[in-house]
């Protein structure tokens, strides 16, 4: 079986300089000392692991940790939003609903974090990396063989006290060396370019052609 990954943009996922990443952070009300955890989703907010994240930052006393969710229609919003004032940590968690472009909050975020049940091919954990994010994943098709524990991130059991642990060796973390993971997570995500997209596919095109096939 041959595995061809769909590629990511990664000259466009480029960070920005840190006066922008600053005013972007700024205008999200996340400080310098903040360290900002991103959650990405179109919706189905229940299978993609929202309601164990917000269980998990329960758990985490560090009032730096604050939660950044980006997607979501607004009935959805509405429910997640009470649901996380009811654990007690709607102060640490930010919703800004549907985005065109969720450039500008991952480029305002330090980690990203997807404790999801199932995924065809988690696209977006792969385009945070390409924005130089680390990574905190549940065990996820075409995920877990492009995390490098504790290289650019950490794949970690999908449960409340596992999720709140990889939050807290983040945290744990200065910012450069946080920041450090977060540039191996760029550049391992350069193997997804779509130039190399597109040459695999001319390889698979040129040996099928050629007749060859591999045991």
């Amino acid at each position: 079986m041959i595995v061809i990954p769909n590629p990511v943009d990664v000259d466009r996922m480029r960070p920005p300089g840190q006066a922008d990443r600053q005013a972007a952070r700024g205008h999200l009300g996340f400080s310098d000392e903040d360290v900002v955890f991103v959650f990405v989703a179109l919706g189905h907010f229940e299978r993609k692991g929202l309601p164990l994240l917000l269980d998990a930052l329960r758990k985490v006393e560090d009032e730096r940790a604050h939660l950044l969710v980006v997607g979501g229609q607004t009935d959805l919003v509405n429910h997640y939003r009470k649901k996380a004032n009811g654990l007690g940590v709607g102060n640490r968690v930010r919703f800004v609903g549907m985005q065109t472009d969720v450039r500008p909050f991952l480029h305002a975020s330090d980690v990203f974090v997807l404790p999801s049940a199932y995924e065809t091919f988690a696209l977006v954990a792969l385009e945070a990396a390409a924005a130089g994010l680390p990574l905190l994943v549940t065990s996820l098709h075409g995920v877990e063989d492009y995390v490098r524990q504790g290289r650019n991130g950490f794949v970690v059991e999908r449960e409340p006290a596992a999720v709140a642990d990889g939050l807290a060796k983040f945290l744990a973390m200065p910012p450069t060396e946080r920041a450090a993971v977060g540039q191996m997570a760029r550049q391992d995500a350069s193997r997804y370019r779509a130039d190399a997209f597109v040459d695999a596919w001319r390889t698979l095109y040129a040996e099928k052609g050629s007749g060859r096939s591999d045991p």
